[in-house]
């Protein structure tokens, strides 16, 4: 009987420390692309910071600089930084004196 309390006590803790952060963090990337909209800043999985040029079903198509575009899965979309500024300058040259 202690053996069972003791297994289902195991099975609690590993359930609340790794899958419960597990579906938490996958219901909040899935809410992100579903927010997602063309000229948002996204950051990728891979650290790159683009602009959302298009949609798709899969694949999203992203401007990382003037011209450049990469196609990449929807699932290597990180986060959402925020939404596209109507200003040209980008943050870093904001910042420069």
């Amino acid at each position: 009987m202690e053996s069972l309390v003791f297994l289902l006590i195991v099975l609690v803790l590993f359930y609340v420390i790794f899958l419960l952060p597990l579906q938490l963090r996958t219901r909040k990337q899935k809410k992100q692309l579903q927010v997602l909209s063309v000229g948002d800043e996204i950051v990728t999985i891979g650290g790159i910071i683009a602009r959302v040029k298009s949609i798709g079903d899969a694949e999203i198509t992203l401007e990382v600089a003037d011209g450049i575009e990469v196609r990449v899965l929807k699932s290597a979309i990180a986060e959402r930084r925020r939404p596209a500024v109507s200003s040209p300058e980008t943050p870093l040259e904001a910042d420069k004196p």
